[in-house]
C-alpha cells in the first residue's frame, strides 16, 4: 500500500521541527508520495530534511519518493534550481501517480505544531 502525505501552506525554519517529524516517520514506507501541490513555500531547512529522508530510504533499498508539485509553482522552481528534482521522482498531480500504481493509497495530512489536530 502506498502512503500519500499531503502538505499545505508554508514550510520554513519556523516549522522545521514539524516537517522533520512528518518526514522522519516515513523513512520505512516502501512506496511514499509527498504531495506538495498546496505548498506555497519551502525553505532550505525543510529541503535538508527531505535529503536526509531520501538518503535513509535509499540505504534501506526503497525506491525514490515521489513529490507531487504543480508544474508552475515556487516549490517546483526551488527543486529544479537546487538539483533536488533529480533526486526525487516529480509528478504533477495525484492522478498522474495513481495512473502508474495499481495498489491502493492511504492519504494522511501533515500537521504543524502550531496547527490544531483535526
Amino acid at each position: 500500500m502506498a502512503t500519500v502525505v499531503a502538505f499545505a501552506g508554508e514550510w520554513d525554519v519556523a516549522s522545521q521541527k514539524s516537517f522533520r517529524r512528518e518526514v522522519r516517520r516515513l523513512d520505512e514506507e516502501s512506496v511514499l508520495i509527498l504531495d506538495f501541490s498546496e505548498v506555497a513555500y519551502v525553505d532550505s531547512s525543510c529541503l535538508a530534511e527531505l535529503i536526509v529522508m531520501e538518503r535513509k530510504r535509499s540505504e534501506s533499498g526503497f525506491p525514490r519518493a515521489t513529490l507531487i508539485v504543480k508544474a508552475v509553482s515556487p516549490v517546483r522552481k526551488v527543486l529544479e534550481v537546487s538539483g533536488l528534482a533529480k533526486i526525487f521522482r516529480i509528478a504533477g498531480s495525484l492522478d498522474e501517480v495513481q495512473a502508474e500504481h495499481k495498489e491502493p493509497f492511504v492519504v494522511e495530512y501533515a500537521q504543524r505544531d502550531d496547527e490544531p489536530y483535526g
